[in-house]
């Protein structure tokens, strides 16, 4: 999810937590996901692995989208700064 994104959906101001979960999730999956296809290419072979990156990914931007839903902008308060 990118964090733009999901900060729009965060209606709190406090936006460092949501965006440090999501830090923490894509470091851990860029720690992982290359051992685990590593392991996926020495047990089936580099097709294999490459199918398999390929179908996760679109695995997950076909969740997103039919997930996703459009950011509502908040009704102003009359304290526009900008």
């Amino acid at each position: 999810m990118p964090p733009a994104y999901a900060a729009k959906l965060w209606r709190d101001a406090g936006h460092g937590p949501l965006l440090g979960l999501l830090r923490f999730v894509g470091d851990v999956g860029l720690t992982i996901g290359p051992i685990v296809l590593g392991l996926v290419a020495d047990m089936a072979g580099y097709r294999h692995a490459l199918i398999a990156n390929t179908s996760l990914m679109a695995g997950i931007i076909l969740l997103f989208w039919l997930v996703a839903t459009t950011p509502v902008e908040p009704a102003s308060s009359g304290d526009n700064l900008g």
